[in-house]
């Protein structure tokens, strides 16, 4: 063990129990040199030496002081209690032998001058026999760099002084020594006193990013499939520490690997965004890679026009991307107008820009603007029938299509006409009360206009006839029998007399079967005579004839 400098300590007490008689002078007078130890075994390389004898080496410095005739050696087994001493001439080294193993010994020295003046004591050292001279010193390096000085696990002397030197690689700097025994420094030379168990550390800052690609994908590549594995290199003037992968700017996740790296991503439908980045151990961070791709994923576009109109383009029914930005323009026809989208996207706007999505339906509503036409081809208007019921018939027509035709008689609910060729023609089954009848008709189509109303009035005779009563008077052998036809004018009621020939009479009415007024005379070599009644149509009127 050595010390690093001389000083002066007194230990005057202790030692004057053991040398009372002793003249001693003042510290500016003389000054005794550094003590130190050396053991006489040298350590091979590699190896720890260990004292393998029970003496030791003593080496000191010279007294500064003038007239020096030589020095006194002091030692024993306490720590200022010296039970030993050696007189030695003007001598800068001794050896002292007969020493226990295992013991510690404690040694200083006093310098004599020519008038035998003894100093005070000198530093003051320990040795124990049988531990090391040398250690192995243990140099670890961070970063890029080298030492020169000495090398890691070199077998050092304790207690000797070394130099160390770092040197920083290219793209590096150096940033300090740091120990385990020892003070931290910022000096790339560094000096020291070897200790047993020292280790040091030169570390070393890299001051170069990292490089990064990503090489299987390329901007604006088409994927086919959700998951996939996003490969790439990195590289660094030192190593590689990480690769950092992010997919639609989620959380950061590690790859795997460095150098080469790969990292598993989920894409989502559409344009995914792709990024990395390397780290190197000294923390710099190499730029971002970044690269849009597209998922894409297909599915069906169900399309629906409502009313007439075209889509351009058609795409309907059409394997669209998933994700993917599309442009539909509608146009209406002749006789309607545009009214607007709906479905998965809604708009009234006749151009429509969408997203496609999975099971996407879109419908373009055109609204009709022209009314539907109708007329009726049977029967002609003021028509007058002998039946309580009639087929009514028409034509409907419209530039889409006519939903129905409707009827509705004397102010009555309205009824479907029926049809077989979607109201091109239509007909209808129309129950008729007494006397006239006004009927209405009009069509509508399919985009809900209804047709102008066309009024059509039927006089129902059947009930007159009905509640007439044909009487005849007659004389035998004289025959007669009046017998009911059709109307033969707008009014009134027609009706024929079967006589004899020759026959004369009169026809008389009444309207209670009680008053009787005659209203025509006949006579007629014919057997059939016409009448006319114009009146027929008010209150109902018998009839008879009357031939006297």
């Amino acid at each position: 063990m050595s010390f690093s400098h001389a000083y002066e300590k007194s230990l005057g007490p202790l030692r004057q129990k053991t040398y009372a008689a002793r003249p001693r002078l003042g510290p500016a007078r003389l000054v005794c040199a550094l003590l130190l130890l050396a053991l006489f075994r040298c350590a091979v390389p590699g190896q720890t030496a260990l004292s393998q004898t029970n003496s030791i080496n003593l080496g000191w410095g010279a007294s500064a002081s003038p007239g020096i005739a030589g020095y006194r050696l002091y030692y024993g087994a306490a720590s200022g209690n010296y039970t030993n001493t050696a007189t030695l001439g003007n001598v800068l080294t001794n050896s002292v032998s007969g020493l226990t193993a295992g013991i510690t010994y404690y040694f200083a020295l006093t310098a004599i001058d020519t008038n035998g003046v003894e100093s005070l004591f000198s530093n003051e050292i320990s040795y124990k026999p049988g531990q090391p001279v040398n250690a192995p010193l243990h140099l670890d390096l961070t970063g890029l760099g080298t030492v020169t000085g000495a090398t890691n696990l070199q077998v050092l002397s304790l207690g000797t002084n070394y130099t160390l030197a770092a040197k920083p690689a290219p793209g590096f700097k150096f940033s300090q020594w740091t120990s385990n025994l020892l003070p931290p420094t910022n000096s790339a030379v560094f000096k020291f006193l070897m200790q047993s168990g020292l280790s040091l550390t030169a570390n070393f800052l890299d001051t170069n990013r990292p490089t990064l690609s990503i090489t299987n994908l390329v901007a604006g590549q088409r994927l086919s499939t959700g998951v996939f594995t996003v490969k790439g290199q990195a590289a660094d003037n030192w190593q590689v520490a990480g690769v950092n992968l992010q997919l639609n700017y989620g959380g950061w996740t590690n790859a795997v690997g460095s150098n080469s790296w790969a990292g598993v991503v989920a894409l989502r439908p559409g344009t995914n965004t792709v990024q990395a980045y390397a780290v190197d151990p000294g923390g710099n961070v190499s730029g971002t890679n970044q690269i849009l791709v597209q998922y894409v994923v297909t599915s069906r576009l169900q399309l629906a026009i409502a009313g007439k109109g075209t889509v351009s383009p058609n795409y309907s029914n059409a394997w669209l991307n998933v994700g993917q930005n599309y442009q539909l323009t509608a146009t209406p026809a002749k006789g309607f107008v545009f009214k607007n989208w709906a479905g998965g996207w809604t708009t009234n706007k006749s151009t429509l820009i969408f997203m496609m999505q999975s099971n996407l339906s879109l419908t373009a509503t055109f609204a009709e603007t022209t009314l539907p036409t109708l007329s009726i081809t049977a029967p002609a208007n003021n028509t007058r029938l002998g039946s309580n019921s009639m087929i009514l018939s028409g034509k409907a027509a419209d530039i889409w299509g006519v939903n129905n035709v409707s009827f509705s008689v004397n102010g009555g609910a309205w009824n479907t006409a029926i049809t077989a060729n979607h109201y091109t023609n239509w007909t209808a089954t129309v129950s008729l009360a007494t006397g006239t009848n006004t009927l209405r008709v009009c069509a509508q189509n399919l985009g809900g206009l209804y047709s102008l109303t066309n009024t059509l009035k039927v006089i129902d005779t059947n009930q007159i006839l009905s509640n007439l009563s044909m009487n005849v008077l007659t004389q035998p052998p004289v025959r007669a029998k009046i017998v009911p036809t059709l109307p033969v004018a707008n009014t009134g009621f027609a009706f024929k007399l079967e006589l004899s020939a020759g026959a004369t009479g009169h026809i008389e009415y009444s309207t209670d079967l009680q008053h009787w007024t005659t209203w025509t005379n006949f006579e007629s070599p014919n057997t059939t005579i016409q009448f006319n009644d114009p009146q027929a149509g008010g209150p109902r009127r018998f009839y008879r004839a009357v031939i006297p």
